[in-house]
């Protein structure tokens, strides 16, 4: 499963800073497979079975 908000924003924070959710994956070969086909996208966070990505070149606000 791989989910990409279309529209609507989806954000986490991470580290005291706010980031720009680019994809979510259940599967680290899911993951891989829109890392390969999104250059700028990278693994921010797991959380459990969940794999993260943002762009590579978001540095994140800061989370108030």
């Amino acid at each position: 499963m791989l989910i990409e908000p279309q529209g609507g924003r989806l954000t986490i924070t991470h580290c005291g800073r706010l980031f720009k959710v680019v994809a979510v994956a259940d599967t680290d070969g899911d993951a891989n497979r829109y890392m390969m086909e999104n250059e700028n996208a990278a693994v921010l966070v797991v959380l459990g079975n969940l794999v993260v990505m943002a762009d590579r070149n978001d540095r994140g606000g800061w989370a108030v």
